[in-house]
């Protein structure tokens, strides 16, 4: 039960987890710039490869995930903000781990996986948002809703998804979706920090580096370099836990310049992560350090 509770807490973690000119003279602004009426479905898979040291045991986990969320433009504001719905209209995930292969599939649910109860609404969630040209979250409505459809009303899977259970930290977190977007106008070579912080997931620090690299015709290429920190001790079951987590992530952006959305990512992510904890039987203190290495796409098509 530890183990796959441990499981849990790193796949939500994965998953909270998870952006011109070719001259280098002329400066473009680049902002969202979103019609009434239009859908985007972004499509991302996620491989991870998990190294994990357990009482003296090395266990090798594989996962993979494929999800697609659709974004729609449900009205423009009379200040030019956007509100937009998200849903998730498919999610399959593949594991294997400790010599057993798991999966779920939105598809065609199986009732006997063990991810069943715990991804079993994921399809039926939706939330809506006001968004702003530069990326920012003005107001969120359905969040509630959301994440009890999400987790079926489990408080367990609750608890273990902070960020939207707070109304700022889920601002913040959806944020990060468009921290591609600068402040100013860039131009060929230009580079912009982002920092997000998200305190209630678990002391979320994320400090992000892009750089223009080319823009060619409506699309812009966009560098990104990132370190991620977190650190919170994690309760479950009457058993404390503390998480460290540090790592790094660099990829490529594809942004569409007349409508300011990414049309598609790759990103490699490397995070070394720490649980210390007490062994609940003998008093004595346990570690159980792992690795998860993460080969990330998404493409975004216009709907």
């Amino acid at each position: 039960m530890r183990t796959k509770r441990l499981l849990t807490i790193s796949i939500a973690l994965i998953l909270s987890l998870s952006t011109s000119l070719i001259f280098a003279g002329p400066k473009q602004l680049l902002r969202l710039n979103l019609q009434q009426g239009e859908a985007y479905s972004m499509a991302m898979r996620m491989e991870n490869n998990i190294q994990q040291s357990m009482m003296g045991q090395q266990n090798e986990m594989k996962q993979v995930m494929d999800m697609t969320m659709v974004m729609k433009v449900d009205e423009l504001t009379d200040d030019g903000n956007f509100i937009v719905s998200y849903n998730y209209s498919s999610f399959k995930m593949d594991m294997d781990a400790m010599g057993q292969s798991m999966s779920y599939d939105s598809d065609s649910p199986d009732e006997s996986s063990p991810f069943h109860s715990a991804f079993k609404g994921i399809t039926d969630a939706r939330f809506q948002m006001e968004l702003t040209p530069t990326g920012k979250i003005v107001d969120v409505e359905g969040i509630e809703e959301y994440l009890n459809t999400l987790t079926g009303g489990d408080q367990q899977m609750k608890n273990i998804l902070p960020m939207f259970t707070d109304d700022k930290a889920f601002k913040q977190t959806m944020e990060s979706n468009f921290s591609y977007l600068p402040e100013e106008a860039v131009s060929k070579g230009d580079k912009w920090n982002n920092v997000i912080s998200v305190p209630a997931l678990m002391n979320m620090n994320m400090e992000l580096e892009y750089e223009l690299i080319n823009v060619e015709g409506k699309q812009a290429e966009i560098k990104l370099d990132a370190v991620l920190d977190m650190n919170q001790d994690i309760e479950q079951q009457g058993m404390t836990m503390n998480m460290t987590t540090k790592g790094t992530q660099q990829g490529t952006i594809l942004v569409n310049t007349d409508d300011g959305m990414a049309r598609e990512n790759t990103m490699v992510q490397d995070l070394d992560m720490l649980m210390k904890m007490t062994n609940p039987q003998t008093g004595d203190p346990m570690e159980m350090p792992m690795k998860i290495v993460s080969e990330v796409s998404y493409k975004v098509t216009k709907k």
